[in-house]
């Protein structure tokens, strides 16, 4: 099933680095949570919690590949540069 939509934005944010739900809510606007919660269930983002307590939000390699279908989980590069697999 393909992404789009808010929950699309939100894992291309993402891919830089992890962020904080703050940070997420400022950029997205009260949907945020909503998108979190589908993402979360379909194992395209992860949710852990700081030693501060803040909620931090990260990108798994699963959604890497919903928005790059070139991305290589072996490597973790763009296009696959190491040739894995093709051995």
């Amino acid at each position: 099933m393909k992404i789009k939509g808010l929950p699309k934005k939100i894992l291309k944010e993402l891919v830089s680095r992890p962020k904080s739900r703050t940070e997420l809510d400022k950029l997205f606007g009260n949907s945020t949570k909503l998108a979190l919660s589908t993402l979360s269930a379909r194992h395209l983002i992860s949710q852990f919690i700081q030693e501060g307590g803040q909620r931090v939000v990260e990108i798994t390699q699963l959604g890497r590949l919903q928005i790059d279908p070139d991305y290589c989980e072996s490597c973790e590069c763009t296009p696959c540069d190491c040739g894995y697999g093709n051995y």
